[in-house]
């Protein structure tokens, strides 16, 4: 029941996702408690890594798949001499596979590939800043009838009184940061070099465990991956 709440991310759920190859839903989970960075709003490089990591995954099992033209490709794969260093891995990767015969992707087991993204995005979710509030951890006290008002009586009462006092200041906190979004942004210098930096140090990072999930689903005696 908890994977599927709106108010609680389940690492657990997002690691079973991957598992299934199910990566679309994946993107879909996450975006419900992390959405992706547009705009002007500052995200850590955890969450960009994060929804990076998926979207490469995304487009890797795209291909595997046999389907040579996808929109979601361009954004990999453009020439522009302007991008990091990290970006020019990614595209590399990509299309090392898109471009390999099928004996070379054959040479890879992609349920390998898949077990170690699961296992590196669980470890993303945990870290990821954004989510420190919303995550649900294995052997947390966190569980159905601790979050529900169950039971009758006058400590029952009580503590649904407290709840809904917590539900009350933290409705009026969503009301606070919605009219703080929707006013104009104040010009920051640093804004830019910020974002610059932030994406850049994402894009290094996926491109590492990209690579890392790769060579973790190579057989042996296998084309190398470049």
């Amino acid at each position: 029941m908890l994977g599927e709440s709106d108010a609680i991310c389940s690492p657990r759920r997002l690691q079973q996702l991957v598992h299934r190859q199910q990566w679309r839903d994946a993107r879909s989970y996450l975006c419900r408690f992390l959405p992706p960075p547009v705009g002007t709003e500052r995200l850590s490089v955890e969450a960009h890594v994060l929804h990076c990591f998926l979207g490469v995954h995304t487009v890797l099992a795209s291909i595997v798949a046999g389907v040579k033209e996808d929109p979601a490709y361009s954004q990999y794969l453009s020439h522009d001499r302007t991008v990091s260093y990290g970006a020019v891995r990614i595209r590399s990767i990509i299309l090392s596979i898109l471009c390999a015969r099928q004996q070379v992707r054959t040479s890879i087991d992609w349920e390998c590939v898949r077990y170690k993204a699961a296992d590196i995005i669980y470890d993303l979710v945990s870290r990821t800043p954004e989510l420190k509030d919303l995550i649900l951890m294995p052997g947390n006290r966190m569980k159905p009838h601790n979050v529900l008002p169950i039971g009758f009586g006058f400590r029952g009462r009580r503590h649904l009184k407290k709840r809904t006092r917590r539900a009350r200041a933290s409705a009026l906190a969503k009301v606070y940061i919605g009219r703080q979004r929707s006013l104009p942004a104040i010009s920051d210098p640093s804004q830019e070099s910020y974002d610059e930096l932030t994406v850049s140090k994402a894009l290094d990072w996926v491109a590492d465990i990209v690579d890392e999930c790769l060579k973790a689903g190579r057989r042996p005696e296998s084309h190398p991956v470049r």
